[in-house]
């Protein structure tokens, strides 16, 4: 249950800094949210519930704020926890001995 919790907080955590990059982002440009709607498809209302951490948004329509907004999605992405990054370099290094211990095993058989 608590891990449940932790897991929505995360969540939430990821989507208000997303919309405050997008907001960010916008402001810096000189972008109003009525042309901003325009340029992503929603309505001007959509966007200040989205800034104002209301609304979520999907992947793909992350891909259209980015171009909207001269930008990548990941510019408006919170940077990846370091936990995460180890784990990928674990993955990465286990995929490696297993990518090894495989061809030594064709090798052999050959």
């Amino acid at each position: 249950m608590n891990q449940s919790k932790n897991f929505k907080n995360d969540l939430l955590a990821i989507r208000y800094k997303i919309s405050q990059k997008i907001k960010k982002r916008r402001k810096a440009i000189d972008l109003d949210t009525k042309v901003l709607a325009s340029k992503v498809g929603l309505s001007q209302s959509s966007i200040s519930n989205i800034e104002n951490n209301k609304q979520s948004i999907p992947a793909e329509r992350l891909w259209q704020f980015a171009v909207a907004l001269g930008c990548t999605p990941n510019d408006l992405l919170p940077p990846v926890p370091d936990e995460v990054k180890k784990f990928d370099k674990n993955l990465e290094k286990i995929e490696n001995d297993e990518a090894k211990e495989f061809a030594k095993a064709v090798i052999n058989i050959t």
